[in-house]
C-alpha cells in the first residue's frame, strides 16, 4: 500500500520502500543534478552533488554537504568543503572534514581536517590539522598546520610553519622554515636546520 508514498506514522514522515529518489524543480548553485538517491547500498549523499562508488557498491559511507565531492570505498565519511576526494582503499574508515582540494588515497584511518590542497597518500592512521599544500606519505605521520610541509617517515611528525621536511622514521620538527629530519629520532627547529640521514637521535636547533 505505502511503497511508492510519503505518509505519517505516529509523529514521523515514513517514505515508502518504492521511492528510491526526491527531485527539485531546480538546480542550486554548485551543484550538477537537481536529484538525492536515498540510502544508495547503504551509502548517503546528504544536501550536495557528492558520488560514492565502490565494489558491491560502497557500503558504510557518507558524504554530507559540500560540492563536488567523491568517495570511493567503504566506511569513509566527507562532510562539506569542495572537490574533496576519498579513494584507493577498499575498506578506508578515513575522514575528511571540509576544505578544498583534499586527497586521502590508499590510505586507512587517516583524516583530513579543513585546509586546502592537502594530501595523505598510503598512509595509514595519520592526520592533516590544516594548512594548505601539506603531504603525509609515511604511515601514522601528522601534520598539524603550515604550508608545503611533508612527513614522508613512518611515526613522523610535522607541528608547523613551511617547506619543512620530515623523512626520518620517528623524526620531528617543530615548526619554522626549510627545516630537513632525516635521521632516524631526529628533530629540527628553527631555520634551514638539517638533520642527516645516518644522524640518529640527532637534533638541531
Amino acid at each position: 500500500l505505502y511503497s511508492k508514498s510519503l505518509y505519517y506514522a505516529g509523529d514521523a514522515l515514513n517514505i515508502g520502500t518504492g521511492i528510491t529518489k526526491i527531485k527539485s524543480d531546480f538546480v542550486g548553485v554548485g551543484a550538477s543534478s537537481n536529484t538525492l538517491t536515498l540510502f544508495p547500498s547503504q551509502s548517503i549523499t546528504v544536501g550536495s552533488d557528492g558520488i560514492i562508488v565502490g565494489g558491491s557498491p560502497a557500503t558504510g559511507s557518507a558524504i554530507l554537504g559540500g560540492t563536488g565531492n567523491i568517495i570511493s570505498g567503504h566506511f569513509n565519511t566527507l562532510v562539506g568543503g569542495a572537490q574533496n576526494k576519498i579513494s584507493g582503499d577498499l575498506l578506508g574508515f578515513n575522514f575528511i572534514g571540509g576544505g578544498s582540494g583534499i586527497d586521502i588515497t590508499g590510505s586507512q584511518y587517516s583524516s583530513s581536517i579543513g585546509g586546502e590542497n592537502n594530501d595523505i597518500l598510503d598512509s595509514d592512521y595519520s592526520i592533516i590539522g590544516g594548512g594548505e599544500q601539506n603531504r603525509i606519505s609515511g604511515e601514522f605521520g601528522a601534520i598539524l598546520a603550515g604550508e608545503d610541509n611533508t612527513a614522508a617517515g613512518t611515526h613522523s611528525v610535522v607541528a608547523g610553519g613551511n617547506e619543512n621536511l620530515a623523512s626520518g622514521a620517528y623524526s620531528f620538527i617543530g615548526g619554522g622554515q626549510q627545516n630537513e629530519a632525516s635521521g632516524l629520532y631526529s628533530y629540527a627547529f628553527g631555520r634551514r636546520s638539517k638533520v642527516g640521514i645516518y644522524d640518529t637521535g640527532a637534533a638541531v636547533f
